[in-house]
């Protein structure tokens, strides 16, 4: 799919604004600290999604209420080269199993009743396609944060 330039953070708001009355009606304070990002080449249709599923996934971990922290970042790689956008999703819900958490991308893996447990392989079928990377960090009972890294630039050559 064509990427053109997308403002994450735009895209976050957006989904937060989506999900304010679900994640009120679950007593979930959501904060945002988002940082000065420029933009990152992207399908914006495919990035609402990803943060759409991982913000309603946050909510849905913290059936007794709890806080959800949004944060974006400026970054760079591993090796120091590359500038990217790091994005961490945290959660003070009930937190992943460590036997589930290898499964969690899976396609077809849930835990939820009637879930259809593609949610997670999409979202990180489609952080792939952007060249990013995504982990989760997670504590049963003291909850869960899935960071994402998505680079500023695409490794692929230009046509001249």
């Amino acid at each position: 799919s064509r990427k053109v330039p997308v403002d994450i953070n735009h895209v976050i708001r957006d989904c937060l604004v989506e999900y304010a009355d679900q994640a009120e009606n679950a007593h979930v304070t959501i904060t945002q600290q988002l940082g000065d990002v420029p933009p990152l080449p992207g399908d914006t249709i495919q990035l609402q999604q990803v943060f759409a599923n991982l913000i309603r996934n946050g909510i849905e971990a913290m059936p007794q209420g709890g806080i959800m922290k949004v944060e974006t970042n400026l970054k760079l790689s591993e090796n120091g080269t590359s500038p990217l956008i790091s994005i961490s999703i945290t959660d003070t819900g009930l937190g992943i199993p460590a036997g589930n958490l290898t499964k969690l991308f899976d396609p077809f893996f849930t835990t939820k009743h009637g879930g259809t447990g593609l949610g997670l392989a999409i979202t990180h079928s489609i952080i792939q396609s952007h060249g990013g990377s995504i982990d989760v960090h997670s504590q049963p009972g003291e909850g869960t944060q899935f960071v994402i890294r998505l680079p500023l630039e695409r490794e692929e050559k230009k046509e001249e």
